[in-house]
């Protein structure tokens, strides 16, 4: 749980206003896309690829106990 914690505070920054996030998001709004560009779906997909990177950073955790990542080694 602390490891979820530590990635949570890590990535807060990112979604502030104005931050790094809404900024991608108006960027890409912009831009030709195949599909209508909905910030709905958008925000979707980045959060389902956050979910899988922490989902991978806790498999490296339990299968790592020796050297685990702490939040030191995920920035």
């Amino acid at each position: 749980m602390q490891t979820q914690r530590d990635i949570a505070t890590i990535l807060e920054q990112y979604v502030q206003p104005d931050g790094l996030v809404e900024r991608c998001l108006n960027f890409a709004s912009k831009l030709e896309h195949i599909m209508d560009f909905t910030r709905l779906r958008a925000m979707g997909s980045l959060f389902s690829m956050l979910k899988d990177g922490v989902r991978c950073i806790l498999n490296y955790n339990n299968t790592h106990p020796d050297f685990p990542m702490d939040q030191v080694n995920l920035c």
